[in-house]
Parts: structure tokens; C-alpha cells; sequence
């Protein structure tokens, strides 16, 4: 699967890289094999950069099945920090959807090409939006 992840607990933090050739079907296989790790945890922070990806081959409705699985699985509750990277246009145009597909869950999220702006945006302290 061309998604990997690493589940920090002392940073509460989630880290997940996207490379080579990314279908929808690997979204939702990364969400159910994430939420079954016996270290996740609902409540970390997640930075999630697809600055690797090669190809892309995901749809509005994969987006819309991975939004509903997010919501209905595993983050209830407070909201969590998701921030995306994608530096590619096609990669950033699909994370703003999935962006608009999230609009109603309690997680702010949000889209950077840069990953430094991401990691600052995330690191910030709860109810501080501005990254810098």
C-alpha cells in the first residue's frame, strides 16, 4: 500500500506519507488499518504529506466514503488538527474537497503546499489559526 504511517504517542501525533501511485481504495485501507493499530489514539493530531505521490487516481466519491468513515470511526469528540500537504495542484485541488467533505466534523483541517507551514499550523497552540 503506497501509505505509510507512524503513530507518535509522546508527540500525539500522527504522521502518514503518500508516495508513488495513490488510488482511493488505499485512503480507506490506510483509515482502517490506522484505527486498528493498538496504539491509535482518536484524539492525536495528524500531519498528512503527499508530497511523494507520483499518480493519483482518486475520485469525489472516494473522498466523500474516506470523509464518512473518518467521521462515523474513530474521532468523536474533541476536534483533532489534520494538516494536509500537498504541493501538486491535482493533490491539493482533491485534499480542498475532502476538506469541503469534512466542513461538518469537529476537525479543523487544512491544505498547504509547504510542509514547514503545515508543521507550524499544527504546532500551535489550540484556537490559534495563523501558522506563523
Amino acid at each position: 500500500m503506497p501509505i505509510e504511517f507512524r503513530i507518535l504517542g509522546d508527540a500525539r501525533r500522527i504522521l502518514t506519507r503518500c508516495f508513488g501511485h495513490l488510488e482511493g481504495v488505499h485512503l480507506l485501507e490506510y483509515y482502517r488499518s490506522l484505527t486498528a493499530d493498538p496504539l491509535y489514539d482518536p484524539t492525536f493530531d495528524e500531519l498528512f504529506d503527499l508530497s511523494d505521490v507520483d499518480e493519483v487516481d482518486v475520485t469525489s466519491n472516494d473522498l466523500r466514503k474516506l470523509s464518512h468513515a473518518t467521521r462515523v470511526g474513530g474521532r468523536q469528540g474533541r476536534g483533532v488538527r489534520v494538516a494536509i500537504v500537498a504541493p501538486e495542484d491535482l493533490e491539493f485541488g482533491l485534499s480542498r474537497m475532502y476538506e469541503a467533505f469534512q466542513a461538518e466534523s469537529a476537525n479543523e483541517m487544512r491544505v498547504f503546499r509547504d510542509p514547514d507551514e503545515a508543521t507550524k499550523w499544527i504546532d500551535a497552540p489550540a484556537g490559534r489559526t495563523d501558522p506563523s
